[in-house]
């Protein structure tokens, strides 16, 4: 009987640690707090039609958030919306007539709290657009750790 209360005392313990393990793929961050910067500043645009990658695209979900960067300067925040089934995001992205520096996209997944970053600089060009609703641009990402 006490062999039995030992176990079943072990078992109650070992239990909770086993169930409870933390998906060890990557860093988890908090939501991001991005803030687009004055639009005064940056008086020109191109805009973006962004379709997130298929291998990181399964646990999409309307919380999820996109935004371009020169720098630490949020110069786009992605709007989500469905068209003919996919997820994609509009983006404006705010510049000056003479910028030279690379845009970088980083994508926040609610679900999993996994940021993810695009492998593929863009350069800022006025009234330029990349990507369309009917031929978005795939971006391709890399998740942060």
């Amino acid at each position: 009987m006490k062999k039995l209360l030992i176990i079943g005392s072990l078992v109650v313990l070992l239990l909770p640690g086993l169930a409870c393990k933390k998906d060890k793929k990557g860093t988890s961050y908090a939501v991001p707090n991005w803030v687009l910067v004055k639009k005064e500043l940056y008086p020109y645009s191109m805009t973006a039609v962004i379709k997130i990658d298929d291998a990181v695209n399964k646990n999409i979900n309307i919380t999820d958030q996109l935004g371009a960067f020169v720098g630490n300067e949020c110069r786009g925040k992605g709007i989500q919306v469905t068209n003919n089934g996919s997820t994609l995001f509009y983006v404006q992205i705010h510049g000056t007539a003479s910028e030279q520096s690379d845009l970088k996209f980083q994508y926040y997944n609610a679900k999993s709290g996994y940021m993810y970053y695009s492998t593929q600089p863009v350069s800022f060009t006025v009234d330029d657009n990349i990507g369309s609703a009917d031929n978005p641009w795939v971006i391709p990402l890399k998740q942060m750790n």
